[in-house]
């Protein structure tokens, strides 16, 4: 029987598989528009006049075409016309092609060149995402906008913008060499600084390998770097914003150095450089947004500005070569997961001032042993100190109200001391903290939730005792201990 299960599982698999590249050999995309598939050579042809936007049929995930010939008359793709077709190895566009529609051609990973027509105007985004193997591209001197991640994940390494060029994007992330014709209106790349400069706002929005940032550049944009193969990179005194995901992904990126004049950062900014180890913080800075360090590995440490009153969620994931975390006086809030991963950590001391922490901000930091929390946090946040394997000593704030789930799970804490403040306790605080042989829960406790003083298994040899000061609330389902 189960035999008989498995092949009949394995011909619905085979058939579902089949139908996904099944379809009809000619048919029509609009009124004005049809296509023919020749099966033996697998070339689609695609015949008529004019915009194809509003058609309902694409391509979409077909791997039974190699080839796509696009008559003349055609002035418009549909989006994601062929949007991973992983099996197209060859394009035609025809001269009256207009625009190359969003991911109409995105993941085509085996399509080896492109030739864009001249009389072409906008290159949508993603349009040509992943296609591995095109190396190079011209841009038609006719086109006005090329919109973002139009050339992500190819392999074209030089880029030529013409004077035409009104709008653009972030578009591509191997580039060595970038330029722009000295007579856009628009754009430059001044000084032969290999990088796309908006002229009116001196705002950097495309980036390559050899970029030199110019000198009177005051704002790096959003994706300018990404994923770029950048070693290092200066940024000069002046720019002072720096906009989400500008250096993300860098891969290769070592060492980076910002300039005071920096006061405004986006999010991600430098998350995944995965092989930079040194880095600064500009001194004016007052907060560190979410994830800007997220997954650096490599990065020993950082000086936090004085200035810095709040650090985003994930702002150090993963961190896990840092030795020292030296948090300023005057920081007020922790984000979410903030320093989570950090383990080389044996110490963190937190100042009085900082009156809010989020959910797991200490989690997996398998080495941290001792840590001083402020005396006026009120409350112990979700997974405060979660799998810190290490723990064994810290101070208990006098007027905390409540404890977070899991907050001490996987510790090695000892008996804690339950301030008379506190009114809720979540599920499984202290769970698989095997030091633990005494809890005393005081009277003021109003909730507590599954597992909250199960600290291990209970055995002779390893017992455990709680007790429940003034209220008999939880007796019901905490028997063996009234």
């Amino acid at each position: 029987m189960k035999r008989i299960t498995a092949t009949l599982l394995a011909i619905i698999m085979l058939l579902a598989l089949f139908q996904s590249n099944v379809f009809a050999a000619t048919g029509a995309l609009t009124d004005s528009i049809t296509y023919v598939l020749d099966t033996n050579t697998k070339t689609l042809t695609i015949s008529g006049e004019g915009d194809m936007s509003a058609s309902t049929t694409t391509f979409e995930g077909k791997t039974n075409i190699t080839t796509v010939i696009i008559d003349e008359g055609i002035t418009s793709l549909k989006d994601n016309l062929f949007k991973d077709c992983t099996a197209i190895t060859s394009v035609e566009l025809p001269s009256t092609l207009v625009n190359v529609s969003d991911n109409a051609f995105n993941n085509c990973k085996n399509l080896t060149e492109i030739t864009l027509p001249d009389g072409l105007k906008i290159i949508g985004e993603y349009a040509f995402q992943n296609c591995k193997k095109i190396n190079s591209v011209v841009i038609p001197e006719t086109v006005e906008t090329i919109k973002v991640n139009a050339f992500y994940g190819t392999n074209i390494t030089n880029l030529n913008i013409p004077a035409s060029v009104t709008s653009i994007a972030y578009c591509a992330n191997a580039l060595k060499t970038v330029t722009v014709d000295e007579n856009n209106a628009i754009y430059d790349s001044r000084n032969d600084c290999n990088a796309i400069i908006e002229t009116a706002t001196n705002k950097l929005i495309q980036g390559s390998q050899d970029t030199v940032i110019p000198n009177d550049t005051v704002e790096i944009g959003e994706y300018a770097f990404y994923s770029t193969p950048i070693t290092n990179i200066a940024i000069p005194d002046g720019v002072s914003k720096i906009g989400s995901f500008a250096f993300a992904k860098t891969a290769q990126l070592t060492t980076l150095s910002m300039p005071d004049s920096v006061t405004d950062m986006g999010y991600s900014i430098f998350s995944g450089c995965v092989k930079l180890t040194t880095a600064n913080l500009p001194n004016n800075l007052t907060e560190i947004p979410s994830e800007t360090f997220y997954g650096c590995k490599r990065l020993t440490g950082i000086d936090i500005p004085a200035n810095v009153t709040k650090i985003g969620s994930v702002a150090f994931y993963n961190c896990s070569a840092f030795t020292d975390l030296n948090l300023p006086d005057g920081l007020t809030t922790i984000g979410m997961e903030a320093f989570y991963g950090m383990k080389n950590l044996t110490e963190v001391y937190f100042p009085e001032t900082v009156t809010a922490i989020d959910m797991k901000p200490l989690g997996n930091c398998t080495n941290l042993v001792t840590v001083h929390l402020p005396e006026n946090l009120t409350a112990i946040p979700i997974g405060m100190f979660e799998n810190c394997t290490k723990l064994s000593s810290f101070n208990m704030p006098q007027h905390i109200t409540s404890i977070g789930a899991s907050a001490f799970a996987g510790t090695n804490v000892g008996n804690p001391v339950i301030p008379d403040t506190v009114k809720y306790i979540g599920i499984g605080v202290w769970q698989d903290c095997p030091n633990i042989t005494e809890i005393v829960v005081p009277a003021s406790v109003e909730e507590a939730g599954d597992w909250a003083f199960m600290c291990h298994a209970v055995t002779e040899e390893n017992p455990l005792t709680v007790v429940f000061k003034g209220n008999t609330k939880f007796c019901t389902v905490w028997s063996n201990f009234c």
